[in-house]
């Protein structure tokens, strides 16, 4: 049991790129600390119309109730709002829907550095001034996006676009990865099925992921690589 467990440890830091070293694994837990504690500490108090939230109430009502919001339904977010508020003993409804799209918008941040990074290591000056300007440039990149009044907004109420923001995070993190393997003669099934799953949830969200994952799929999926 112990050999499975490493393994998959492993398995799992290589899928991150994370197995040369530690430092992209420290700062993206510090982009994570960083976030939780920007927004925690600009948290709306309880529910609230500021930023263009006044769908709060509307996805409150519906989570507690197990009720559907205006169009699309947004299932996703309903789901797990619910399921969030469960988990969490303190505070009113209002309270935690806005903790969840703290919690939401943070794990954002960290995944759009590892997806900067990929990104910025298949340019050319990568080759010739090695990972430390591409690892430098996401993390400040990770920052900029966290302290974005858009970002930080919408991870402050209750609202969509935080959770929405982890998804696209992820997916297009995800999908580089898959990318840089089908490039290299591998087919990265589990990658891409994790991207078929992690897009599901995001459809779930908010359609506009659709914009995201077009151009991602069509990089992603070919007949050579199936």
């Amino acid at each position: 049991m112990r050999h499975v467990a490493a393994r998959a440890e492993k398995e799992l830091l290589r899928l991150a790129g994370l197995t040369r070293g530690r430092p992209v694994l420290v700062a993206s837990i510090v982009l994570f600390l960083a976030a939780v504690a920007l927004y925690a500490s600009t948290m709306a108090p309880g529910l609230s119309w500021e930023n263009e939230g006044g769908d709060g109430g509307d996805f409150l009502a519906a989570a507690h109730t197990w009720g559907i919001p205006h169009p699309t339904g947004y299932p996703t977010y309903i789901v797990l709002l619910r399921s969030f508020s469960e988990l969490i003993w303190f505070g009113d409804e209002a309270s935690q829907g806005n903790l969840f799209s703290v919690l939401a918008g943070a794990i954002a941040v960290p995944f759009f550095f590892l997806a900067a990074r990929k990104l910025l290591l298949r340019l050319p000056v990568a080759d010739t001034r090695g990972r430390t300007l591409p690892f430098a440039t996401a993390f400040v990149a990770a920052l900029a996006f966290a302290a974005s009044k858009l970002h930080w907004s919408q991870s402050t109420i209750t609202e969509v676009y935080a959770l929405n923001a982890m998804f696209v995070a992820m997916f297009l993190w995800l999908a580089l990865i898959a990318r840089s393997r089908i490039e290299r003669g591998e087919r990265a099934l589990a990658v891409r099925a994790g991207m078929a799953l992690l897009l599901g949830f995001a459809f779930g969200n908010h359609v506009t992921v659709s914009f995201v994952a077009r151009g991602s799929l069509r990089k992603c999926v070919n007949r050579q690589a199936v």
